[in-house]
């Protein structure tokens, strides 16, 4: 039994960092593409992802 619930405990654990870094890799190429700006026209739409990523990424390490 307690195997089980340590091994859904690591799972849950494994998730949540994979989601952080996932996020923070979104949020990076947002940051990066708002000071490319002038070689994306759509650099507001990757700075969003960018934030929404920063916002996930203390969601899920939160929620972990």
């Amino acid at each position: 039994m307690e195997s089980k619930q340590t091994k859904k405990a690591y799972l849950k654990r494994l998730k949540g960092v994979l989601y952080f870094f996932l996020s923070l890799f979104l949020s990076l190429l947002g940051i990066r593409a708002y000071f490319e700006i002038h070689k994306y026209s759509d650099s507001e739409a990757y700075l969003s992802l960018g934030f929404k990523g920063v916002s996930g990424a203390l969601l899920f390490s939160w929620a972990s």
